[in-house]
């Protein structure tokens, strides 16, 4: 993980470093916990790729690269609520060091990536296809990804930690594929217009087939 782009964002943002590169450590250790596999350093500096392509597409690119540095910092695999965790401890961080209406934005887009609706808001868009791209990735490193995501396990509301990366996606995502796929992120599966929904529903399956879900 990057620290120079972290402290780079986190001063942008406070108008000052100081507990920057504190901040950083902490961070860069809870993804490094020996009990991740799918959501580490190597997730975040994924979605930072992605982020990286759209940016200047974005309302508030400050905002979403916060969000997805802090959207997957506490993680139980036992806990139904790690978004929730992840947000209120950016919210704790940042309070008092950048504008409440900052804190918020950013902790609502944390929100988001529970995945539970279907984001209007284009910067929540941004940040729920992001952290979902690895749907697009080629297919050997769509594999790699995916056996990752399934030592996840059972989240601790019983509901598998596998299905379409977080384990929130409803049951319904194949009629629903349009969901995750938004803005410049609709071409990553494959290709555009009739056809594009109809290959998203087969990688999903596919997916699903290859983590026995």
């Amino acid at each position: 993980m990057d620290q120079d782009r972290f402290v780079a964002l986190w001063s942008r943002c406070c108008g000052r470093r100081d507990s920057a590169d504190a901040l950083f450590m902490g961070i860069e250790d809870s993804y490094s916990e020996p009990h991740r596999h799918y959501h580490t350093g190597a997730h975040i500096e994924h979605c930072l790729r992605q982020f990286d392509r759209a940016r200047d597409s974005m309302e508030d690119a400050n905002a979403i690269e916060l969000a997805l540095w802090f959207h997957d910092v506490e993680y139980d695999p036992q806990s139904p609520n790690n978004e929730q965790e992840s947000a209120e401890r950016f919210r704790r961080s940042a309070t008092g060091m950048m504008s409440d209406d900052l804190v918020e934005q950013v902790y609502r887009l944390i929100m988001a990536t529970i995945h539970d609706y279907a984001p209007q808001v284009p910067d929540e868009q941004y940040v729920v296809d992001i952290d979902l791209s690895s749907f697009g990735l080629p297919w050997n490193e769509f594999v790699i990804d995916s056996r990752k995501v399934s030592k996840k396990g059972v989240s601790g509301n019983g509901r598998s930690g596998v299905c379409a990366k977080k384990h929130r996606i409803p049951a319904d995502a194949f009629g629903q594929a349009e969901r995750v796929l938004h803005g410049v992120f609709q071409g990553t599966i494959g290709g555009t217009g009739e056809g594009q929904h109809a290959k998203t529903d087969r990688t999903i399956a596919k997916f699903l087939q290859l983590t026995n879900r």
